[in-house]
């Protein structure tokens, strides 16, 4: 994840081990542990599409339905101390943070929305949206 330094920060960017823990407090897993964990056939680097469930609202997905399917390139996982910041969730043998929010300023995604089609287009077009009346 990289944040943007800005009023408003976002990532299209995989979670790295280094920049994830910087800006959402937790820690940074290889997906290997997902084949550690009994999933045998989970293949890393996880390539691929995935729908997303949102635990909770978030204006980052105004206009995006639910279980909407994203495209995903990762070798990690963040697992974030406070389960509160997470607006996005997948699963690649077992459940992970796929989205998380800090407030009002800081959104991140595992997933990538420049290759995510139209939903991924609307994903971008919010985040311009929440910038801009950020700077209002």
């Amino acid at each position: 994840m990289r944040a943007c330094r800005s009023s408003v920060s976002v990532s299209g960017c995989s979670f790295s081990p280094t920049s994830a823990t910087r800006t959402v407090s937790g820690r940074v897993s290889d997906s290997s542990t997902a084949r550690a964990n009994g999933c045998r056939r989970v293949k890393v680097p996880h390539i691929g599409w995935n729908t997303v469930a949102y635990p909770r609202t978030s204006s980052l997905f105004d206009g995006v339905p639910e279980n909407s399917a994203f495209y995903f390139v990762h070798s990690y996982c963040l697992v974030p101390r406070d389960g509160a910041v997470v607006i996005g969730e997948t699963e690649y043998g077992v459940r992970f943070a796929a989205a998380v929010q800090r407030g009002d300023t800081l959104f991140a995604v595992q997933f990538h929305p420049e290759k995510s089609s139209t939903l991924g287009l609307k994903v971008l077009s919010n985040f311009g949206r929440i910038a801009e009346e950020a700077r209002a």
